[in-house]
């Protein structure tokens, strides 16, 4: 028996399922065009720290940031509905001290405020500032896991 009369085999009894002609198995009313992967240019941490985002011109609205990488972060943003593509003033204060004022692209709004934010002109030494935290975090994260295990 080749694998595809296998993979055949393995989907027949299953009522809307069939193979594709690439192989792969689905059902008839799924097959919408896959769904890109995001591609992310920095490693990305969880980091809920304190943050403000504001539209140019309005005062700065606070939330709470989710993660963050050397290119951006995500926040949960409830009191502002703001839009893919608007540019934004951001103001992050990291846990070290050191504090980011920059403006940022919103890449990702989704539902119940959660906003991911593209930082836009930043300072090669704050990003290069920003790797290193982002780094340090996941070690951290690292450390307590081994250590509770």
């Amino acid at each position: 028996m080749t694998l595809r009369e296998a993979a055949h085999r393995l989907v027949a009894g299953v009522p809307g399922r069939r193979l594709r002609p690439d192989g792969t198995a689905g059902t008839d009313h799924l097959d919408a065009a896959p769904i890109p992967a995001q591609r992310r240019e920095s490693h990305r941490v969880a980091y809920p720290r304190e943050a403000y985002v504001g539209r140019r011109g309005w005062p700065l609205v606070r939330c709470t940031s989710a993660d963050l990488s050397g290119s951006g972060f995500s926040a949960s943003v409830r009191d502002v509905a703001l839009r893919t593509g608007e540019e934004v003033e951001v103001y992050l204060r990291m846990g070290n001290g050191i504090e980011i004022e920059a403006k940022a692209v919103v890449v990702r709004s989704i539902e119940r405020g959660l906003c991911a934010f593209h930082f836009v002109d930043l300072d090669p030494s704050l990003r290069e500032t920003l790797i290193h935290q982002v780094f340090a975090e996941d070690r951290k994260a690292i450390t307590n896991t081994k250590a509770t295990s």
